[in-house]
């Protein structure tokens, strides 16, 4: 979670930012700023997940954590705990993963490594909205007769008409929850391109009420700006993989500048 601080005592901002990063490092990244204008600029530019700031104006839709001198105030007590400021940034972190707006229905799941995990959290996302789990995932991992998956792929490519109502026959129910089990192998997923997957998403929304979880597994896409296409992506992060978190997002935002607009970052043990 990338945070900006600024505070007309650099001092102050400086010592607030090596809090942060010497002791959760690995979950946030804090960056201080000795000018509020040069904040401004890069927020803009490289989108932060939070800022901590006196003045609350001029982030936009940034959620802001105000720097107050007064206890009994809305935000973080200057001379309080910087305990309390982590604990107030992961609130803000958790918020934002439970917000869904009336048009949000099309979801992604995504990891950079652990596939078990990634599984775990869009099956119970597809629980707890009441959506249709979609596997992705590299190699079948439920039982599926007749590996109908291959056809649904095959029908998409064809713009098929009738491509929602195929869907909603092949839809199965494991421990409660509607599924589309994947296919047996993630070659098959990567037949399709940016325009396959751009119409069958908007027949997905223009045809059905039904929230959509998708299981996407490592380099099922053949192409990264097909995550652009959905509402929201859940990217899932081991602590102990921070390096390989970095280059995913750098070849992200090379390809969707706004991605970050859509990213919902989950940590690994909160998964």
């Amino acid at each position: 979670m990338r945070v900006a601080i600024y505070d007309q005592n650099a001092d102050y901002s400086k010592k607030l930012m090596n809090y942060l990063n010497g002791k959760h490092g690995k979950k946030i990244d804090a960056v201080a700023f000795t000018s509020k204008e040069v904040m401004e600029e890069e927020i803009s530019g490289q989108k932060f997940d939070c800022v901590v700031c006196e003045d609350t104006l001029g982030f936009g839709t940034i959620p802001v954590i105000p720097i107050i001198d007064e206890r009994n105030g809305e935000g973080y007590y200057r001379y309080g705990s910087a305990r309390e400021l982590a604990e107030r940034i992961y609130h803000i972190d958790k918020q934002e993963q439970d917000i869904f707006t009336g048009d949000e229905k099309i979801f992604a799941v995504y990891s950079p490594s652990n596939g078990r995990i990634r599984t775990d959290y869009a099956w119970q996302k597809a629980r707890d909205t009441g959506g249709v789990y979609v596997g992705m995932e590299e190699y079948l991992s439920m039982d599926a007769e007749g590996y109908w998956m291959e056809e649904i792929l095959f029908f998409i490519k064809e713009r098929d008409e009738g491509i929602v109502d195929k869907v909603k026959e092949h839809i199965v129910l494991r421990d409660g929850v509607a599924c589309l089990p994947s296919a047996r192998s993630y070659l098959d997923y990567r037949y399709l391109n940016y325009e396959d997957y751009r119409w069958f998403l908007s027949k997905i929304r223009e045809e059905s009420e039904a929230r959509f979880v998708f299981d996407i597994g490592i380099g099922n896409l053949s192409d990264f700006k097909i995550f652009g296409l959905f509402d929201r992506i859940y990217l899932l992060t081991e602590d102990n993989e921070k390096e390989k978190n970095q280059m995913y997002l750098k070849l992200m935002e090379q390809e969707l500048s706004s991605i970050r607009e859509k990213l919902v970052f989950v940590r690994g043990m909160d998964a």
